[in-house]
């Protein structure tokens, strides 16, 4: 104290309203790099901003004799950090809550982990996907000749077997309609080889039904239909306010349904367009049926029958 008297140095108490802007500035700062960067250089971000802040009050004290309120402003910015951080992690819990609900239902467990770790744009998106139909032929003759209970218990075992084959192959369940099945490859997550991964799992579906067909009777053995599709289609949640659901709509869409029923007129099982062909022609054996003429096409589709994939030989 006798030395400030001495050399005329006496210490300036820092206005409350410069110490107020400090800790408004800290705070938006951390607020705005903590939106910008991960948890962890968000935290090293504050700790170096604290540490900045302290120098420069030492330097103001020392060289100036300025008194400037250091503990508030270091306080406020760590807990603007803390309560940042902390509703960030209720904000992402809260969204992969949603995630999961939402493709839960749709997906494998495996491909839910994979989709939020890059969460897919929902609000619809043009994409090139594959779409798969299936039906089972004949049914309502079929639904007549069991009971309730009889019906229920083959659907369910049918429906069960070919959802666990189309989710293994990384497919997206969009419906069942009755005994109609309709799902995709390609979205949420993206696919390359969509076109190859719905074929193969056409063919799986079709010896699954062999061999489930060994455990039902004669006269109610199951024959089914499925038609692929793939080009541009629009995906995304679609809906009202009280349900929305993760979907494919367009012409490319319609065109996979109109190919599960034409398998009736040529008395096959599986059906491809030449748009799904054209990206598996290496791999799978198929056989020409005919072109048709389809909505939303100018020139007609080329159709094929899908028999079986290339094996190595016959690749080469």
């Amino acid at each position: 104290a006798l030395n400030t008297i001495l050399m005329n140095n006496f210490l300036i108490k820092v206005p409350f309203w410069v110490n107020a802007l400090v800790i408004l500035f800290m705070v938006l700062l951390v607020a705005f790099l903590a939106s910008r960067l991960s948890t962890i250089w968000a935290f090293v971000a504050t700790i170096v901003l604290i540490a900045a802040l302290f120098i420069a009050d030492s330097q103001l004290f020392d060289v100036y004799a300025y008194l400037m309120d250091f503990t508030a402003p270091a306080v406020a910015t760590f807990f603007s950090l803390i309560s940042i951080i902390i509703y960030r992690i209720m904000t992402e819990e809260k969204d992969k809550k949603r995630i999961r609900n939402m493709f839960g239902t749709y997906v494998s467990p495996a491909v839910v982990d994979q989709i939020l770790e890059n969460p897919p744009e929902l609000g619809g998106v043009d994409k090139n996907l594959t779409v798969f139909f299936s039906d089972i032929r004949g049914f309502t003759t079929l639904s007549e000749s069991m009971t309730p209970q009889e019906l229920v218990k083959i659907l369910n075992k049918y429906l069960s077997a070919m959802t666990d084959i189309i989710l293994s192959y990384g497919g997206t369940l969009d419906k069942y309609e009755g005994d109609a099945i309709m799902c995709f490859w390609g979205a949420p997550l993206e696919q390359e080889d969509h076109a190859l991964l719905a074929c193969k799992s056409a063919l799986e579906q079709m010896e699954a039904l062999r061999q489930l067909n060994k455990e039902f009777p004669e006269d109610k053995q199951i024959n089914i239909g499925i038609g692929l599709n793939s080009g541009k289609m629009t995906v995304g949640n679609m809906g009202s306010q009280q349900r929305m659901d993760y979907t494919l709509i367009g012409d490319n869409v319609n065109l996979g349904a109109r190919l599960e029923g034409t398998n009736k007129q040529y008395r096959t099982n599986i059906i491809i367009s030449e748009y799904t062909y054209g990206l598996v022609k290496d791999k799978m054996v198929v056989r020409e049926l005919d072109n048709i003429r389809v909505k939303g096409k100018n020139k007609p589709v080329l159709i094929y029958e899908l028999i079986d994939e290339k094996n190595d030989s016959s690749a080469t």
